[in-house]
């Protein structure tokens, strides 16, 4: 067409000109400030360092003993109580990533999704370790049924460390610091593998393996005993450690002692006793009997005469099953033995035997008040 110039294109040392002299006057006001000044107290550029540790943080997995001094900000959480950890990103301790400001990364926009990726796999890879779930190791130790109980003995009680008082999901808590007795009702839990090997709140190493527990008040070391309502079975273990903090729970167990009261399928309510000094020195603590050797019978459990407490009658063993767990759950209750007799196609719930009529009348007047049922008095023969 006549008439038509084309469009000349600036020439291309022009434009690298006016880059190069761009880039150096913000590299100059970077280096400089916005004023063009150096200030003379600014020192050399240092690079920023981002940390990315986060053990100690509320819920994380440092105990309240293992901080260096002061009260614990905050506690582990244990077993069920800690899932809620692994939707955060755990880091080893002393994890730092470095980046340099004094580099003008704004300049490359495609470095950002390479350095998105890199950030993303090493929070993936160091959170990688933590099992998603708790409990015992691939290839757990043999005869941990027959592990004994702690061997109490008499050690002297600290003012300071893990028995100073300390704060967790803000409430508080006061440790004892005298030897004091101590009685308690509620649920146990347990915690293993997730814990295992790493320090508890009186600086030992958490051993799954080991007859201990934690305690939120218990004075650090201590020993007690625990009970399991429902089968009778007791252990004695050495208090180390603290928790659980979760509502209703008294203890938390290690998986061997939550083994031997066979409370591994979850929490169950227990009886706590906390072993005092003076009971120690008049040996007054017997350690529970252990389980016979796998394929040896064990000594059949003596159902002697007396006066037993009849609780119900049923026709299928389900319902009296129930009211036997049921009766035993109740710690205030406080009956030792409940047992179903089957007699005349009738399932009938006991409770006993009792050496005196006073004493059938006196548990018969709880089981009245705690759970309604008004027992009948029996002579078995």
């Amino acid at each position: 067409m006549e008439g038509f110039q084309p469009r000349r294109r600036a020439a291309p040392h022009r434009d690298a000109g006016r880059r190069i002299r761009g880039y150096a006057h913000r590299k100059q006001r970077l280096v400089r400030g916005n004023d063009g000044r150096r200030p003379a107290d600014r020192g050399p550029l240092e690079p920023y360092r981002l940390p990315l540790d986060r053990t100690g943080a509320p819920g994380g997995h440092r105990h309240p003993g293992s901080q260096p001094r002061g009260p614990p900000a905050a506690a582990r959480t244990r077993g069920t109580d800690a899932r809620a950890d692994l939707a955060q990103p755990a880091l080893t301790a002393g994890a730092h990533i470095h980046i340099d400001c004094r580099q003008p990364l704004r300049r490359s926009p495609r470095l950002w999704p390479g350095l998105a990726g890199l950030l993303a796999l090493l929070i993936a890879g160091c959170a990688s370790h933590v099992p998603e779930r708790d409990g015992p190791e691939a290839r757990p130790p043999a005869g941990l049924e027959r592990v004994p109980d702690a061997v109490p003995r008499v050690e002297p009680l600290r003012v300071g460390g893990p028995n100073k008082p300390y704060e967790v999901l803000g409430r508080r808590y006061v440790p004892m610091t005298a030897d004091l007795p101590l009685a308690e009702t509620g649920l146990a839990s347990w915690y293993g593998r997730r814990f295992h090997g790493r320090p508890t709140s009186s600086g030992e190493i958490y051993d799954m393996y080991a007859m201990t527990a934690a305690h939120k008040t218990m004075p650090i070391p201590s020993y007690a005993r625990v009970r399991n309502p429902v089968n009778g079975r007791e252990v004695v273990v050495r208090i180390n450690d603290r928790g659980p903090f979760a509502d209703g729970r008294v203890i938390d167990l290690s998986y061997t002692a939550a083994l031997r009261l066979d409370l591994l399928r979850g929490v169950a309510p227990v009886q706590v006793q906390r072993i005092t000094h003076d009971e120690i020195r008049a040996g007054l603590v017997a350690a529970s009997p252990l389980p016979p050797d796998d394929g040896a019978p064990g000594d059949p459990v003596a159902v002697g005469a007396g006066l037993w407490l009849q609780l119900g009658a049923f026709r299928d063993r389900d319902g009296a099953a129930r009211l036997q767990r049921s009766v035993l759950g109740d710690a205030e209750v406080r009956v030792t033995q409940v047992v179903i007799f089957e007699e005349n196609a009738l399932y009938r719930v006991q409770a006993g035997p009792y050496a005196t009529r006073e004493q059938a009348l006196q548990a018969g007047d709880r089981v009245q008040r705690r759970l309604g049922i008004s027992p009948l008095l029996v002579e078995r023969r």
